[in-house]
């Protein structure tokens, strides 16, 4: 057993014929849709333990893609190795299973845990009426002229919270401007221009929710977010309230919708609680600033 770095084109995934490569890019799917990655692993016959890397900007993502039986120690070898690979980058993040050992050692690597929960709403079953917005305030949905507003919006919201810290992109405008483009092309899904919805508060952007499609009955929302100076005051409820009966009335194939809150991140997570989303999955997301 050795440990080896494999460059992966994702377009070729389909025209590769090694056995364990082909069994962790399945898992790889799951997590990232595009490429190219690096996959570390030991190999060992047809089974292997391995992990999927991405690289944006300084910032390296690590997400767990084991196939076959795999040891604690060679979790721990792994991960070594890639702390010591990248030592020169500003942030890493991981994402995926992390043994009891595994969990100890990131701990004692200077990693910080943060729980994220997959919840999910069942959009038949919701029936609460949705009040007005009083004055100066509105709601209206994506037009590419809010497009640099709500950068600057994100990077303001996101930049010193819990989730600015899991995402270090948030904090730069670069990093904001990547990600809108990409959700804005579609990149995490189809892109739901009219569900998507910005509060406008005397012609400055305050609030948003992005939304798109999962599949042909799930819509997602990636980002929601609003200015801390109008937090408390039941605005962030009517801009998901909002949403919901949007996308209720207008698009009724969708029957669920499905978002990701880090429990730490208590406001948010236990608003989405109160209107109905269910938990589906937790996960555990470990980042250390370099």
């Amino acid at each position: 057993e050795e440990l080896r770095p494999v460059v992966v084109d994702y377009a070729k995934i389909k025209n590769n014929d090694e056995k364990w490569t082909n069994q962790m890019l399945v898992r790889l799917q799951t997590f990232v849709s595009e490429g190219p990655f690096t996959l570390i692993g030991q190999f060992s016959g047809e089974t292997a333990t391995g992990l999927a890397l991405t690289r944006t900007g300084g910032k390296i993502n690590l997400f767990h893609v084991i196939s076959g039986p795999s040891k604690e120690s060679n979790e721990i070898e792994l991960m070594s190795y890639v702390l010591e690979s990248f030592k020169q980058e500003s942030s890493i993040n991981y994402e995926g299973g992390a043994s009891q050992h595994l969990q100890s050692f990131l701990l004692s690597q200077g990693f910080r845990q943060f729980v994220r929960h997959d919840l999910m709403l069942d959009l038949k079953k919701f029936e609460l009426s949705l009040t007005s917005l009083a004055k100066p305030f509105q709601l209206i949905p994506w037009n590419e002229s809010l497009k640099s507003e709500v950068i600057d919006l994100i990077v303001t919201v996101n930049g010193e919270s819990i989730d600015g810290h899991i995402f270090p992109e948030f904090q730069t405008t670069v990093g904001c401007e990547n990600f809108v483009g990409n959700l804005v092309e579609g990149r995490f899904g189809k892109f739901l221009f009219n569900h998507s919805l910005f509060l406008i508060n005397k012609e400055r952007v305050i609030g948003f929710c992005f939304v798109t499609e999962h599949n042909d009955t799930v819509g997602f929302i990636p980002i929601m977010g609003l200015l801390p100076d109008f937090r408390g005051k039941g605005l962030g409820k009517s801009i998901l309230l909002s949403v919901i009966s949007k996308m209720k009335m207008e698009s009724p194939q969708f029957e669920k919708l499905g978002l990701t809150v880090t429990e730490e991140n208590y406001p948010a997570y236990s608003m989405y609680k109160k209107y109905g989303f269910k938990h589906l999955e937790t996960n555990h997301v470990y980042t250390k600033t370099i």
